[in-house]
C-alpha cells in the first residue's frame, strides 16, 4: 500500500482538506514554541480509496521535546504505508522502547475505508475519538473487546499489545480527535475544560461545517481559559464522512 502526505508535522496549523472518503479540518498549536509535542498526519491510500488520519502525543512539551518530536513524526512516516493501524503501533512501540522512557507517546490512529464505509481505529493510552452517527448523539469511540493490558502508551512496554477496532460509517457522520491538551487546559481557578464542556460544543454544533465545529470547540475553549496562555500543546482533528 502506497501512501501520499496531504498535512503533517509537529508544527502550528489551522488547515482545512478533503479527500475522497472525508472532509477535514485541524488546529494544532504548540504551548510556548512553534513546536511542541504533538503530531499530526494525514495522508490518502490506495488511489485515495483509504484515508489515514494520526493524531499523537509525545511527553512533554515546548522547545524542550521538539527534536525529540520530531524523531517520533520520522519515525511515524516509516511505517505509515502498513495497512494495519496496529502494525503501526506496534512497529513504532519498538523503536520507541528502544529510544527510551523519554520519548513515550500515546497515539490514534484511524483509516477510514471509502469502499467499505469502515473506520478501522486503534490507541496506544491516548483519548479515544469522539464519533457522531446521523441520528445518534456524540459517543466516544471505543474498541468494547479490548484487553485490560492493551493499547498502552508508546514506549511504555516492549511487548505491548495494540488492537485495532472498527465501526460503519456513513455519509454525513463525524469524529473528532485530541490531545489531552485540550481537556487539561484550566482556566484562572485551575478547572479543566474537561470532556463535558466538549462534549457540550458538539451537541450544540448541529448544522456547523466541519471547520466551523472545529473553531466552536476553541472557541469555547479560549471562554473558559480568559485568554490564559496555554500549558500543553493542542491539537484537534475534526472529520465528516463524505
Amino acid at each position: 500500500m502506497t501512501c501520499s502526505e496531504i498535512w503533517g508535522g509537529i508544527g502550528t496549523i489551522d488547515q482545512d482538506v478533503a479527500t475522497k472518503g472525508v472532509q477535514a479540518s485541524i488546529f494544532s498549536k504548540a504551548a510556548g514554541s512553534v513546536c511542541g509535542g504533538d503530531i499530526h498526519y494525514l495522508s490518502y491510500c490506495t488511489y485515495d480509496m483509504l484515508t489515514r488520519l494520526v493524531v499523537a502525543d509525545v511527553s512533554g512539551h515546548g522547545e524542550t521535546v521538539t527534536m525529540l518530536s520530531s524523531w517520533v513524526y520520522d519515525s511515524l512516516k516509516a511505517q505509515i504505508n502498513s495497512l494495519a493501524g496496529d502494525q503501526i503501533l506496534s512497529e513504532l512501540n519498538r523503536k520507541i522502547c528502544a529510544r527510551g522512557f523519554e520519548a513515550i507517546t500515546t497515539a490514534a490512529v484511524l483509516t477510514y475505508d471509502s469502499s467499505r464505509n469502515v473506520l478501522h481505529f486503534c490507541y496506544a493510552g491516548h483519548p479515544p475519538a469522539i464519533v457522531w452517527r446521523v441520528g445518534d448523539t456524540w459517543r466516544r469511540l471505543e474498541n468494547l473487546e479490548e484487553q485490560t493490558a492493551s493499547n498502552l502508551p508508546l514506549g511504555v512496554r516492549a511487548s505491548g499489545v495494540y488492537e485495532q477496532g472498527r465501526v460503519a460509517l456513513s455519509a454525513g457522520d463525524r469524529l473528532v480527535v485530541f490531545t489531552d491538551g485540550l481537556l487539561e487546559a484550566e482556566d484562572s481557578h485551575g478547572e479543566d475544560f474537561g470532556e463535558q464542556r466538549l462534549f457540550d460544543v458538539l451537541e450544540g454544533g448541529e448544522g456547523l461545517s466541519i471547520s466551523s465545529l472545529k473553531h466552536a470547540i476553541l472557541g469555547s475553549l479560549l471562554h473558559h481559559t480568559h485568554g490564559i496562555p496555554l500549558t500543553d500543546d493542542i491539537t484537534i482533528l475534526a472529520a465528516e464522512v463524505r
